[in-house]
């Protein structure tokens, strides 16, 4: 399993069978990369929908980190 992390925040988790070996390094460092693009989708659909809800404001969005 591979977290699917933004800053410290678990998102979720990215579930893998039959990666464990030394020999499928590169297929988890793949699959870590598209877990990676997908916290940024899923963090950015969140600031979306706060900004959308209005309980986030463009103010507060630049002080994010």
């Amino acid at each position: 399993a591979l977290p699917l992390l933004y800053q410290e925040e678990v998102l979720g988790v990215l579930w893998t069978r039959g990666l464990d070996g030394d020999d499928q390094k590169e297929e988890r460092n793949t699959l870590w990369r598209l877990g990676q693009a997908a916290v940024l989708a899923l963090w950015a659909a969140r600031v979306k929908e706060q900004l959308d809800s209005g309980q986030l404001q463009v103010d507060e969005l630049l002080k994010l980190e």
